[in-house]
């Protein structure tokens, strides 16, 4: 039988364990690159990591934030994120995808702002960032519907 909670417990699963692939991802990476910049930022993905795990238990909303938080956190690649993006359709829960957008939004204004070689090869403007912004938002809006239609559906097979 299908259930919400089989989906977004399977699917919490994937996530958890892109985090640690992340996280161990950055380690290597700043590792091999001999780069101590990186050290604070692995640090924190494994935190983001570790608290999903602890979290994993019981299928909650907390879950699906930390989950949408700690995928979006270290992505430097537009395209990673609108990946990620619809990978948080799995948790059947809109809050999650809002979150995880708001937070790639944040990111590139911020960055984008006041240190665009971080965020944008070849620098970065207002209209670049208002661009993303829209992107992003056609993505989370078109993630946020099929989301949306997934527990409808699951919910009318349910009963």
């Amino acid at each position: 039988m299908i259930s919400l909670h089989a989906i977004r417990s399977g699917h919490s699963c994937l996530l958890v364990a892109l985090l640690w692939f992340h996280a161990a991802l950055a380690a290597l990476v700043g590792w091999t690159q001999h780069a101590e910049t990186t050290l604070l930022g692995t640090i924190i993905d494994v935190a983001i990591a570790l608290v999903a795990t602890l979290q994993q238990r019981r299928t909650s909303p907390w879950l699906h934030l930390t989950l949408s938080v700690g995928a979006m956190a270290g992505i430097a690649v537009l395209l990673a994120e609108l990946a990620v993006l619809a990978l948080l359709i799995g948790l059947c829960d809109w809050r999650a995808i809002v979150t995880a957008a708001t937070v790639v939004a944040g990111h590139h204004l911020v960055l984008g702002l006041t240190a665009p070689h971080y965020v944008f090869h070849g620098g970065s403007h207002l209209g670049r960032i208002v661009l993303h912004a829209v992107i992003l938002a056609v993505e989370a809006g078109a993630a946020i519907f099929l989301c949306r239609k997934l527990v409808a559906l699951v919910g009318s097979i349910e009963q």
